[in-house]
């Protein structure tokens, strides 16, 4: 069973800037995907999203400050699945709009 699940398509959005990019087909690449992630790791994203079409999943960050919201989508079952801190508090909270 191969648990890998390769992406065709990645999305994010800096701060401070006023649209996102958007890599997919042959433009996706290694370098791109590096990017992404240490821009990420140091707090330049508004929104992270990766998808595998094929698949029909895909995984969205999104970050506000020191608050983010993480949910993976299942599109062929129509699941959808949001994570929270565990704190057992169910209010609602906006996050990056």
């Amino acid at each position: 069973m191969n648990d890998t699940l390769y992406i065709d398509r990645l999305t994010y959005q800096e701060v401070g800037s006023r649209s996102a990019k958007v890599f997919a087909g042959d433009v996706l690449d290694k370098k791109k995907i590096e990017k992404a992630l240490s821009l990420l790791s140091q707090g330049k994203l508004k929104f992270i999203e990766a998808s595998n079409e094929e698949e029909c999943i895909s995984i969205t960050i999104r970050i506000d400050g020191q608050k983010s919201w993480i949910g993976i989508l299942d599109s062929c079952d129509e699941t959808s699945y949001i994570y929270d801190n565990q704190t057992d508090n169910e209010n609602a909270v906006a996050v990056a709009g």
